[in-house]
């Protein structure tokens, strides 16, 4: 945030991050350790960060990783 000199307006302001990474149903990827990679790693890089939310879910032809992070 502050790289992107992202200016806090308030004091009570709230400060986040949302990741999103996509695969099709049928990629042949493992999509539960796609997940967990995916989660080890954002928690390894932003350390420190609150994951406040982190999900699974699908559309018809896509299955979705979510995770929400706020400083």
């Amino acid at each position: 945030m502050d790289a992107a000199n992202a200016k806090v307006r308030r004091k009570d302001a709230i400060r986040g991050v949302e990741l999103i990474v996509s695969l099709p149903k049928r990629s042949g990827i493992n999509h539960r350790n796609c997940f967990e990679d995916f989660l080890n790693w954002v928690e390894t890089f932003f350390a420190g960060i609150p994951t406040l939310h982190p999900i699974r879910y699908s559309s018809k032809i896509r299955l979705h990783f979510k995770i929400e992070l706020a400083n």
